[in-house]
């Protein structure tokens, strides 16, 4: 990342970055899901989940700041650190699930839905062919 330099009247400030990110999560899912089919055109389907989660996460995020006069001498710094480690996911994660699907001859198309309880929503599409 390329240096940058605040001056003001009687300080340089010359901040520098570190980021970085390291995650190792495992997940076992386990599923009950059921389906039904109408007309041979459209597929809706409904379930219920559990992830079981074990693993961490390590997060590092640090902001350190040379200050110097206006001479160039350095006369102080500062560090800002957001580091995290050792992070943990949740160990099991409830999760429902819905979506819809297209059969088209022998084209299918399917769009997933997924509601987990307490971060949030994913979607998703899938494309295939049955012969």
């Amino acid at each position: 990342m390329p240096a940058v330099v605040i001056h003001t009247d009687n300080l340089k400030l010359s901040p520098g970055s570190t980021l970085g990110v390291d995650v190792t999560v495992f997940t076992i899912p386990v599923d009950v899901t059921t389906a039904v089919q109408l007309f041979y055109l459209l597929n809706l389907n409904l379930g219920l989940g559990l992830d079981f989660n074990m693993g961490q996460s390590d997060v590092v995020v640090a902001l350190p700041i040379r200050v110097n006069d206006p001479a160039g001498r350095e006369i102080g710094s500062l560090s800002i650190d957001a580091t995290t480690r050792g992070v943990s996911p949740s160990p099991v994660r409830l999760r429902l699930s819905t979506g819809f699907g297209l059969n088209l001859g022998p084209v299918k198309i399917d769009v997933p839905l997924t509601w987990y309880l307490t971060s949030g929503v994913s979607a998703g599409l899938s494309l295939g062919a049955v012969w």
